[in-house]
């Protein structure tokens, strides 16, 4: 247990350093970033240090569980890949790849990265959250997961031609044949595919057949993740504005999945999930509803307006009020929906006591009441037995 606590102290030490060393390496090299690179830089190196911090919390806690050691190796990965990007670019911009150590690093560079993001999107998804397989048949699976990721490594690591970064030549590369290599990358492509879709269906045979502790963990850690999926597929499908705005959101989205992963293993607030997911599924149906009806009622009114005025402020004015207008109504239909599709007895009990307060302004006499009372409370909650007790002056 010391051990643990002790490994897990100096792997976010030496995790925080090289994100430090990746920052100055960035300030030295002194290249001018545009809005984008710099939030992407922010979020990710968030999310790099946030896998730490979760990391090795649930190694502190936890240390039999395998997901606080994967996250712990991944950011060490990301954070060194991070800092050796760095230390390549400025060597080269500024230095003519004059600074010591430049061909290692690159190289170290060059695949680092496949084992760190592997291990995020494979190793975690087949462990959580037990830190086991979903069942024993499941073995087979993560040996293939392991041999997979070390031979992408490797055949990254020897790979011929020049290196991602700077140019240089491969120093440890092998002098294969073309068909050999071009075969060897359809391979690594196809068995890549097959790893992610054994990962997903992993995932689905846990959620069913798992007990209702481990339906909720999983579905603290799906709901960030479809998020970030969603929003950074829809950035490269709708248009500019909305696609920043997206893209931006799957970043956040990603960034924030290391620490639901902790939520979920350490069982903090864990019943929360229900209402968030409730509450992100009613507002992005009516921010969609109202952008799509602001949108359309610009266009509407400017075609319907061009006959008696070129000023295209009185189509966006009236379309604003409209949809203003329309905010509250659309929330509480969206939010019933919402309520009655996933989360049917919650809803109708609302609607049962919501009813009883209604029928209790017209009542006066206590017998009547304590008769719809308990009424109200065998028809919401459904148990063995009711009884009320009044105390009587």
């Amino acid at each position: 247990m010391r051990r643990s606590v002790l490994a897990a102290r100096a792997a976010v030490l030496a995790n925080f350093v090289l994100l430090g060393l990746a920052v100055a390496f960035a300030l030295v090299k002194g290249r001018p970033f545009v809005l984008g690179d710099a939030l992407f830089l922010l979020i990710t190196g968030l999310a790099v240090a946030g896998i730490s911090v979760v990391g090795s919390l649930i190694v502190r806690r936890e240390p039999r569980n395998l997901v606080g050691w994967v996250l712990l190796g991944s950011s060490l990965g990301l954070a060194a890949q991070s800092a050796a990007f760095d230390y390549i670019s400025l060597s080269q911009d500024r230095f003519s790849l004059g600074l010591p150590a430049t061909v290692p690093v690159a190289w170290i560079d060059n695949w680092l990265m496949i084992p760190s993001l592997f291990g995020l999107v494979i190793l975690v998804p087949l462990l959580f959250p037990t830190g086991r397989l979903p069942s024993p048949r499941w073995r087979p699976v993560g040996v293939l997961a392991l041999i997979g990721i070390t031979v992408t490594t490797v055949g990254s690591a020897l790979a011929p031609g020049p290196l991602q970064v700077g140019g240089i030549d491969n120093p440890l590369s092998l002098r294969l044949p073309h068909p050999i290599v071009d075969i060897a990358g359809g391979i690594d492509v196809v068995s890549g595919l097959a790893l992610f879709g054994l990962t997903a269906a992993a995932v689905v045979v846990r959620y069913r057949h798992g007990t209702p502790l481990e339906r909720l963990q999983l579905r603290w850690f799906a709901y960030p993740a479809t998020l970030g999926i969603v929003g950074i597929g829809a950035s490269n499908i709708v248009t500019t504005g909305l696609s920043d705005a997206a893209w931006i959101g799957g970043l956040l989205a990603i960034a924030v999945t290391p620490f639901a992963i902790g939520i979920a293993i350490l069982r903090h607030r864990l019943f929360d999930i229900d209402l968030v997911i409730k509450r992100t599924i009613s507002y992005g149906v009516l921010t969609v509803l109202l952008v799509g009806l602001e949108i359309g009622g610009v266009l509407v009114l400017q075609n319907v307006l061009s006959t008696i005025t070129r000023e295209q402020t009185y189509a966006v004015a009236a379309t604003t009020l409209g949809v203003a207008a329309l905010f509250q109504p659309a929330r509480r239909r969206i939010q019933g929906w919402v309520d009655r599709r996933f989360d049917r007895n919650r809803y109708d009990a609302a609607g049962i006591v919501n009813g009883f307060g209604a029928r209790l302004r017209d009542r006066l006499d206590l017998d009547d009441v304590t008769a719809e009372l308990a009424s109200t409370a065998g028809t919401a909650l459904l148990p063995a037995s009711v009884s009320v007790w009044i105390r009587r002056p």
